[in-house]
């Protein structure tokens, strides 16, 4: 058994990290980082590129591209906080890494392999803030299987 910790580039907190920690350790379990890079937030975003709102001295394709290379970023910086922290106590971790709606690959990871628990953010913020701000908002969720070890249909949705 291991605790996923689901991370993606349109959210964050500083919160998610400490907190599956140090369950982990407590319970002397290893972690995965799930890094999901969220594609369609991205395609919703381009598809506003003619939006008389965006349009600019620079095209608006650059802009996004350097706006989702900011979020990568961040994204490799949260994990690696989150590594460095837990390898301080003994925690050891996997990372994997994922491309897609963030929901989605939550639940593909949990069908794949048994975890005790699952740390995921839900947003806070509409889509179109989330892209451009990032959610540092974010609300820091943990979700447990049921009694049969699966987790319940939907347990990983925007609700």
């Amino acid at each position: 058994m291991r605790i996923l910790v689901a991370l993606a580039t349109t959210r964050s907190s500083e919160e998610i990290g400490p907190k599956a920690v140090e369950e982990a350790g407590r319970a002397g379990l290893p972690l995965t980082l799930l890094l999901v890079t969220e594609r369609e937030e991205l395609a919703e975003v381009y598809q506003l590129r003619s939006h008389p709102a965006f349009q600019g001295t620079r095209q608006l394709d650059d802009v996004l591209r350097e706006i989702e290379l900011e979020h990568r970023r961040m994204l490799e910086e949260e994990a690696v906080t989150i590594e460095t922290r837990a390898r301080e106590a003994g925690v050891e971790v996997e990372t994997r890494l994922a491309v897609g709606d963030y929901a989605g690959q939550v639940a593909l990871e949990v069908a794949r392999r048994p975890y005790a628990a699952v740390y995921w953010l839900r947003h806070v913020r509409g889509f179109i803030a989330r892209f451009f701000l990032g959610d540092d908002a974010g609300e820091v969720v943990r979700t447990a299987p049921g009694p049969g070890g699966a987790f319940p249909s939907g347990a990983f949705g925007e609700g």
